[in-house]
């Protein structure tokens, strides 16, 4: 378990800063940013963070693993969501129509973000992100139905 007061995961540099929790437990009782002086990816991966407050700018990118029952990170305060969020799949988890898979929980939230990166769907199911009042959920929906359509050449009324 890494506790720390606050946490800035930011680089002015070409490659982003990264900081990643692939196991264990990352606490933190002071604020979160990520990317809002530069590029930044906070990454949790088998793993959970809690955090008091979290800011994530436009140039921050936000990596989850979605795993049945269990939260990758919860704000316990105010979380701002500004940048990228791409969501994972636990190669455990199967896709069934009405799953849901707790993202992470907050006590408010901005969210504005410029792009959600979702797993890609399969046997029929979609993914799909719900902002709910205290906490983001992936569900599993029925997948858009295709309809092929083809121009139709003769018979046509003037106009049409």
């Amino acid at each position: 378990m890494l506790e720390t007061t606050g946490i800035r995961v930011a680089s002015g540099r070409a490659e982003p800063a990264v900081l990643e929790v692939l196991g264990g437990r990352l606490n933190a009782t002071g604020p979160v940013t990520v990317g809002t002086e530069g590029a930044g990816r906070f990454v949790v991966r088998g793993g959970e963070a809690v955090v008091s407050s979290w800011v994530m700018g436009t140039s921050g990118t936000m990596e989850l693993l979605a795993r049945d029952g269990a939260v990758g990170l919860a704000v316990t305060g105010e979380a701002t969501l500004r940048g990228r969020l791409e969501v994972r799949l636990d190669p455990a988890l199967v896709p069934k129509l009405g799953l849901e898979v707790p993202l992470m929980r907050y006590g408010s939230l901005l969210q504005e973000l410029s792009s959600i990166d979702l797993p890609p769907g399969r046997d029929g199911v979609a993914w799909g992100v719900e902002f709910r009042a205290t906490e983001a959920v992936l569900v599993a929906r029925a997948a858009a139905t295709e309809v092929v359509v083809s121009p139709v050449e003769d018979g046509l009324e003037p106009g049409v």
